[in-house]
């Protein structure tokens, strides 16, 4: 297996190792693979999507993220069927109930893990 360099934060480092614990997994890079396998499918289903699609998103970001969004969430008001917003500890999540044409929903999701200052986004279809 070839051995690969990552460069990474002591916070993310320290999240990593405490993910590892508790899954008892037998190193970092086993989770770092099970991650980019997640990713794998997830990206998979997106590319894969054709006519309607119904998806689940959730966001997390800091703060002052949210207004910077807003207009970007205006553009695809259609598709945005239910909308959950929380604050947490200087974090906000939204979760999403999307339903659209799946191209527009890729879009979505692109433009999405493209901003800066989103801290995550997971995307399950349903």
């Amino acid at each position: 297996m070839p051995i690969i360099s990552l460069s990474i934060d002591e916070e993310t480092l320290s999240e990593l190792s405490e993910i590892e614990k508790k899954l008892g997994s037998p190193g970092r890079s086993k989770v770092i693979r099970l991650a980019i396998d997640s990713l794998r499918k997830e990206v998979s289903l997106e590319e894969e999507g054709r006519g309607i699609s119904n998806a689940v998103v959730t966001l997390t970001y800091e703060n002052h993220v949210g207004e910077g969004l807003k207009g970007l969430m205006e553009q695809f008001e259609g598709m945005i069927k239910t909308e959950i917003h929380q604050h947490s500890e200087g974090v906000c999540v939204r979760v999403f109930f999307v339903r659209g044409e799946a191209a527009k929903l890729r879009g979505l999701f692109r433009v999405l893990r493209g901003r800066k200052g989103i801290k995550s986004i997971s995307v399950n279809f349903i």
